[in-house]
């Protein structure tokens, strides 16, 4: 689903009872942008971003202070976040929203992003004559200083240190997703906490990781937009596409940014860097990060890019009984307890070509874990159409994994059955003991990265059938490479944002049966010597 913040756009009353949102916007409205042109220099003129600033400073609460505390605004690049919280912070420190002696804090990943924030926000200062006097702009400690009431705006950078002790009253947080751990993000809002009525504002875009404390903030935004918590303090404010929907689609780019009606981004720019990012797998992901808003996947790095795994070629129902007495492996990816168990046969085509097939194993109680924790994926309809086997209780018990690893080797002309060896031990031996070709696939480098490479040379070539399972495309294109010498890479269940136990598994089975030997005629059944002309 794509999100896109109704209320910003309709007529529906946003309630201002004490006058704050008002008296905000005509601050904002005194102030001119550096950049603008024309008759109209505001930094805040268009309908959406005051929408925003009247949602965040006009609903009160019980006791007729400000209701919301905490604003997740998931913005695109280009739609001038950073101009939205210099005003603000502006109106923190010498506006309506000041308090004497109060601390406005603008916070980056690095120094060079701190210093545009502050900059924009001299700026604007700098453009009024009428307030020369009344602000002192500190450029090298990057500070703005009232005196009339000792109020303070900082903006810093990703040094913990350097947060510790502050107490803002206002708290802008810029591109949350890049902040290098939880301890900057701890030290401030601890700080923040400490202030009554203080207000932290997070603008940012999607990050490449499914995972740190921006990842967690935003899916906990997702469950307050969706209706799924209640919490008026905290106001989630999201542009998002949704991960299926075609990143190429102007409509999309036109819901996913709201200023691009307007000129930011300039769609010009955006045409020429999706053109050419449908031939580069890394620059499509980073397009669908910046300007859609998509918490990117393995395609992030380099491995696969979702239009070529969904080219129609690839992802066409797949006929069983043309892989009758195809040369086939298993690869077996097992779980340890709650996780994902894969199981993948590959089968090899004269051509060179491979077709997979994809079984998926969950346990229930992990089923309902992932449904409440990822609810932009299909995990109940992916059950009911059967593209995952979700067994009773806390774990898959290995006679499932079994049972259906010997079912194929009846069904098929299985040449290998590869398990990583750490919990597949029993099943090995049972497995072995009755002449069934089962070997080890170990979970090292030297051992897979050859299998992937080959993975991601066959799906890059279109000689690769997958058939449309869902389950496996959600674990190959949320799966991280980690790159290695001589781009030989492996994919990481680490850093990778979704379970991927299937596309490891998928790699075991394409790399075991495209190194198994061809078959030896002379050994086989058919062989006649009397065919044999010797000179």
């Amino acid at each position: 689903m794509t999100l896109t913040p109704i209320w910003a756009f309709d007529d529906t009353p946003i309630p201002d009872p004490a006058g704050r949102a008002k008296r905000v916007l005509a601050f904002a409205d005194l102030l001119k942008h550096p950049a603008a042109t024309g008759t109209d220099r505001r930094p805040l003129p268009h309908r959406w971003q005051r929408r925003i600033v009247e949602r965040i400073y006009g609903p009160s609460n019980e006791r007729g202070e400000r209701q919301v505390q905490t604003v997740f605004l998931l913005l695109p690049r280009g739609a001038r976040k950073t101009t939205l919280t210099a005003v603000l912070a502006l109106a923190h420190t010498i506006g309506p929203a000041q308090r004497p002696r109060g601390t406005a804090i603008s916070a980056a990943s690095d120094t060079a992003q701190a210093r545009i924030a502050f900059d924009e926000a001299r700026d604007m200062l700098a453009q009024d004559p009428n307030l020369e006097g009344r602000y002192r702009p500190r450029d090298t400690l990057k500070r703005i200083e009232h005196a009339k009431s000792g109020s303070v705006y900082r903006a810093i950078s990703a040094d913990a240190d350097a947060a510790h002790g502050a107490t803002p009253c206002y708290l802008a947080v810029d591109e949350l997703h890049v902040w290098p751990g939880f301890d900057l993000w701890n030290a401030l809002t601890s700080g923040a906490a400490k202030v009554p009525g203080s207000l932290t504002v997070i603008t940012t875009t999607a990050g490449q990781m499914a995972e740190g404390v921006c990842w967690e903030l935003f899916k906990y935004a997702l469950d307050v937009h969706e209706g799924r918590r209640v919490d008026p303090t905290f106001l989630p404010v999201l542009f998002a596409a949704d991960p299926k929907e075609d990143w190429l689609d102007e409509a999309l780019w036109h819901r996913v940014n709201p200023g691009l009606a307007e000129g930011f981004p300039d769609l010009i720019g955006l045409r020429n860097e999706a053109r050419l990012a449908q031939s580069i797998p890394a620059l499509a992901a980073g397009f669908r990060q910046v300007h859609l808003n998509i918490w990117t996947d393995g395609a992030a790095a380099g491995w696969i890019e979702p239009t070529v795994y969904d080219d129609p070629a690839m992802s066409a129902p797949i006929d069983l009984d043309a892989l009758a007495g195809l040369p086939a492996a298993v690869g077996v990816d097992m779980s340890k307890t709650m996780d994902m168990t894969g199981i993948v046969i590959a089968f090899r085509h004269e051509e060179g070509s491979y077709t997979v097939l994809p079984f998926a194993f969950l346990p229930e109680t992990a089923f309902r874990k992932r449904s409440a924790s990822s609810p932009g994926f299909d995990w109940t309809g992916w059950r009911e159409s059967g593209a995952l086997t979700v067994t009773p209780g806390d774990i898959i018990p290995e006679d499932v994994i079994e049972a259906k690893v010997r079912e194929l080797c009846e069904t098929y002309a299985v040449e290998t059955v590869g398990f990583d060896p750490k919990f597949a031990g029993r099943i090995m031996a049972r497995m072995a003991a009755d002449d069934l070709p089962v070997v080890e696939s170990a979970q090292t480098f030297a051992n897979l990265a050859p299998m992937y490479v080959e993975l991601q040379r066959a799906m890059l070539s279109r000689q690769f059938r997958h058939g449309g399972s869902p389950v496996l495309r959600h674990a190959i294109l949320n799966a991280v490479p980690t790159t290695h010498e001589n781009s030989l890479f492996i994919l990481s269940k680490k850093r990778s944002g979704a379970a991927i136990d299937l596309a490891v598994a998928c790699g075991m089975a394409v790399g075991l049966i495209a190194t198994a030997p061809e078959a030896d005629y002379y050994a086989s059944e058919d062989f006649d010597p009397q065919l044999l002309v010797l000179r």
